[in-house]
């Protein structure tokens, strides 16, 4: 049968109004990396790309191409960027930095094209240093400085008063004092009190049977010399350091003549000392070997600070165990006196 060329003519534009429908109806968008439309003979649909969250998703769909509708879209663009960045390191050993986001999937490209991978988190930032170490331990405490030697010194001497003799042994320990006297007829007794290093005086009190006695004078060199009140009576006292390879030997005596009284001396080497009533007694012992009544002995001499120095108070010889001799006042008063080792 043969065909008209009208409808020939409108076979043709029925071909090309139904191409054009399927053309504009060929690709189906997908704005968020959705598949990729079939091409037709028109453009293939453009595959929008990921989400920006995720970084670029899917390329767009490839042009169209052939009537069979050409090939999809690329291979969905890669996966979303690597999570945010590291954290920093704290400061002062706080926290490092928090882990950053993941990142998220590509969306689906053309219909030939797969979703990008997720994107990696970011580690855990590196901590911060420490604070600065604790503070070394502090130095030893210096020593000690070395605490100053204590003075120790003893002398041993003699009292003499109205009708009292005795003697007496005392210690000085830094600045106290303290010993025993031993009175005639009286019990022993102790005495204790303080020493002036800058002085040397010295005061002590002690109880003897007859009462309360008070000691004062003072140390000058070797010898320590004053008075003393109570117990009875009054009188003088005097003495020389002992100890030490220093040996003192008291002699306890009397003197009679113009005057009566005790008279009490002691001997270290060749210095005395001594006491009789109302006066101290110095002097020195010589190298001359005399006699003088019973004793044999060295000679010597003794004064009192209390008389003229015109003539020696006194004048004798001393041996290891008894002492005797003349005295002289220079005023009108003479006598003899004589002594022994004191008990």
């Amino acid at each position: 049968m043969k065909k008209s060329p009208c409808l020939a003519l409108s076979g043709v534009l029925l071909f090309v109004v139904f191409s054009v429908a399927c053309s504009s109806n060929g690709g189906d968008t997908h704005a968020a990396g959705g598949q990729g439309g079939r091409g037709g003979n028109g453009v293939g649909g453009s595959a929008a790309g990921g989400s920006a969250a995720g970084g670029k998703g899917g390329g767009a769909g490839a042009a169209g191409g052939n009537a069979a509708g050409g090939q999809g879209g690329v291979v969905g663009g890669a996966g979303g960027s690597v999570g945010g960045a590291i954290g920093a390191g704290g400061t002062a050993g706080s926290a490092g930095g928090a882990l950053g986001s993941a990142g998220k999937g590509g969306g689906n490209g053309g219909s030939a094209g797969h979703a990008g991978s997720a994107g990696t988190a970011g580690a855990v930032g590196t901590a911060g240093a420490g604070g600065s170490a604790v503070g070394g331990a502090g130095g030893s405490l210096g020593a000690g400085g070395a605490g100053g030697a204590v003075t120790t010194v003893m002398w041993k001497g003699v009292f003499s008063g109205s009708g009292q003799s005795g003697t007496f042994d005392l210690t000085r320990t830094g600045t106290s004092v303290s010993g025993t006297v031993r009175l005639a007829g009286m019990t022993p007794f102790t005495l204790t009190g303080t020493y002036a290093v800058a002085s040397g005086a010295v005061m002590a009190t002690g109880t003897a049977s007859a009462g309360l006695i008070t000691v004062m004078g003072t140390a000058t060199g070797t010898v320590i010399s004053g008075t003393y009140g109570g117990a009875g009576g009054t009188g003088q006292f005097s003495g020389q350091v002992s100890g030490s390879g220093t040996d003192v030997t008291l002699y306890c005596g009397t003197y009679a003549g113009g005057d009566t009284g005790v008279w009490n001396i002691t001997r270290s080497g060749s210095t005395l000392t001594g006491a009789t009533n109302g006066y101290l007694l110095t002097g020195t012992v010589g190298s001359t070997t005399t006699t003088v009544g019973a004793v044999t002995g060295n000679s010597l001499t003794i004064v009192s600070p209390a008389l003229p120095a015109a003539n020696p108070l006194a004048t004798g010889a001393i041996s290891s165990t008894a002492a005797q001799g003349a005295w002289n006042d220079n005023a009108g008063h003479t006598g003899t006196w004589s002594g022994s080792v004191c008990p």
